[in-house]
């Protein structure tokens, strides 16, 4: 397979790398617009902070192909890169056709650098969606990995941080996973244990690829657990992932900060690499 170049973004000069997760609480209540309109705030309070920000799958959301709505996206993104004066990339997730089509995006401030398909469909989902074909591939004209001072990252969707471990990848070179997930509902209903995912998909993935996973997601109608880690790296040897606690993960963020609007809370949490 021949991989594609991977696009840098010439002006972030750092040597050290400031990852910045961004986990949300809703009660359901929003759109495309209320959800740009956060994502505005949490880019001004967060420039100067973060060189990266990752935040959940399925933030924005079309009933076509993502696509259709790539562009406007990207530039309205791009934008406000560009207006808190500070070089970042936002990395955010695109759900299109009732969710048939999820994909990351990370936009820096000369538009698209890499776009991610889900490649690891959840048992739910294996007859539903449109999966990619190869975990490695990007999508249309971009890779999925960028390059920031040097070091690679990789967008993984959702289920693809369990993806990693299940199939048993070879780690291409991937200095950092960033796992956009969907959301987590309140306790009891389906798709609601956030400690389970924190072991199989950001443990799993750190453990088979040896370097951090990162993630961010979306509680609705449920306060975000302040334990929640999401920012992760192993460093547990042969121990078993199933067996991992947030106790034994040593990564810690450097700061963490709220940023609220009307209908939704959002915790910023940064990391240094």
């Amino acid at each position: 397979m021949i991989k594609p170049l991977l696009p840098k973004e010439p002006h972030l000069k750092t040597d050290m790398i400031r990852v910045a997760t961004v986990v949300v609480a809703s009660d359901g209540n929003y759109d495309n617009r209320s959800r740009f309109a956060l994502m505005r705030e949490v880019v001004r309070e967060a420039a100067g902070t973060a060189d990266v920000l990752i935040f959940p799958a399925g933030y924005s959301t079309t009933k076509g192909r993502p696509s259709t709505r790539l562009e406007s996206f990207a530039e309205q993104t791009r934008e406000m890169i560009t207006s808190a004066k500070h070089e970042m990339i936002v990395c955010f997730g695109i759900d299109g056709r009732d969710t048939k089509d999820q994909i990351a995006v990370a936009v820096g401030s000369r538009g698209v650098l890499a776009i991610g398909r889900k490649f690891q469909p959840t048992a739910e989902e294996v007859d539903f969606i449109d999966a990619a074909t190869d975990p490695f591939i990007g999508e249309g004209q971009y890779p999925r990995m960028f390059t920031i001072s040097g070091k690679c990252a990789f967008l993984a969707v959702c289920y693809d941080g369990f993806g990693i471990r299940q199939r048993s990848l070879d780690n291409p070179g991937i200095d950092f996973v960033l796992n956009l997930v969907h959301k987590f509902n309140p306790k009891g209903e389906n798709s609601s244990s956030e400690v389970f995912f924190a072991k199989h998909g950001f443990a799993g993935a750190s453990k088979e690829w040896g370097c951090p996973t990162f993630g961010a997601a979306v509680f609705f109608n449920r306060p975000i657990p302040r334990r929640w880690p999401t920012g992760v790296l192993w460093n547990q040897g042969k121990k078993e992932v199933k067996s991992w606690k947030y106790t034994d993960n040593p990564l810690e963020p450097s700061q963490e900060f709220d940023v609220d609007n009307a209908t939704v809370k959002a915790l910023v949490r940064v990391y240094h690499l």
